[in-house]
């Protein structure tokens, strides 16, 4: 009876903590879409933790925004 109990609880608690986590990611990834910068660095820190020695193709066009702002300024 009571390992039901602590079953049943553990339940509520994992649905519970999978709603919040979820909830979490939605919210990240609405803040992702409004700032695309975020994004774009977070996509290259990724591929340094990846160790991978190419770049993404959103990744490129942000340093070629970044060269052609410090010419014009």
């Amino acid at each position: 009876m009571t390992n039901v109990i602590k079953d049943s609880v553990q339940n509520k608690q994992d649905t519970l903590y999978n709603k919040t986590q979820v909830e979490k990611s939605k919210a990240a990834s609405s803040k992702e879409i409004s700032n695309p910068i975020h994004t774009i660095l977070k996509t290259n820190t990724y591929l340094k933790s990846k160790e991978q020695k190419f770049l993404s193709h959103k990744h490129i066009y942000y340093r070629q925004d970044k060269k052609i702002l410090q010419l014009l300024s």
